[in-house]
């Protein structure tokens, strides 16, 4: 069932499993301070995966991979541009993320590979995040992490914005203070009262332009 429960698994988890839970693992495909990604295919159907094998070593970090669990579970995948949580695992201080594939890799090393993007190509991928993150504000969650690192592309070169772990989610009528912010990136509505002003800016700092690279 779609990321609303969390199972367990009979062997416990670390970094160097081979398997978890209906899925084998296979190369890595990215660390961080407290996770490893590897590319996951099931047992059964052959599907393949991301695996998020994340440890927290902090409370801080314990905070992010709630809010990121919390904020992908509100999303529900119901939107193309916004990586899908598959299933949700939890054993051995280890809490483990099964979720949608991006074959295409990071949108930075995209970018980066490729130089410079046409203004075409870079207005398609702008479109498809803006619409993401639509979608995501319509359902009162807030990235505060946008970036090219946190975007990945699926097969066909489509948009999937992913690592919700500075997300947070709002209540109607609620405003964050400005110690809620992300800590190097202050939102731009604490120095404009312009809304138009302020959603520019926000898209203009928090992802930079595609053809500038």
């Amino acid at each position: 069932m779609f990321g609303s429960k969390s199972t367990t698994t009979s062997v416990p988890l670390s970094f160097n499993s081979t398997v978890v839970g209906d899925y084998f693992l296979g190369k890595t495909l990215g660390e961080g301070s407290c996770a490893v990604v590897k590319l996951g295919t099931h047992k059964t159907t052959g599907q393949k995966v991301a695996v998020k094998l994340i440890k927290p070593n902090s409370l801080q970090e314990q905070k992010e991979v709630i809010r990121e669990v919390e904020s992908l579970q509100v999303l529900k995948g119901s939107h193309p541009h916004i990586i899908k949580l598959v299933q949700l695992i939890k054993d051995n201080g280890f809490t483990c993320l099964i979720l949608e594939l991006g074959e295409g890799g990071e949108l930075f090393n995209y970018i980066v590979d490729n130089g410079r993007l046409d203004e075409v190509e870079a207005r398609r991928l702008f479109r498809q995040v803006i619409s993401g993150m639509l979608y995501s504000h319509a359902h009162l969650v807030v990235h505060r992490d946008l970036k090219p690192e946190n975007i990945i592309l699926d097969a066909q070169c489509n948009v999937k914005v992913t690592d919700f772990g500075l997300s947070n989610i709002l209540k109607p009528g609620m405003l964050f203070p400005p110690s809620a912010d992300h800590p190097f990136i202050p939102h731009p509505r604490w120095f404009c009262t312009d809304n138009t002003t302020v959603l520019l800016l926000t898209f203009g700092v928090s992802v930079p332009s595609f053809t500038s690279w």
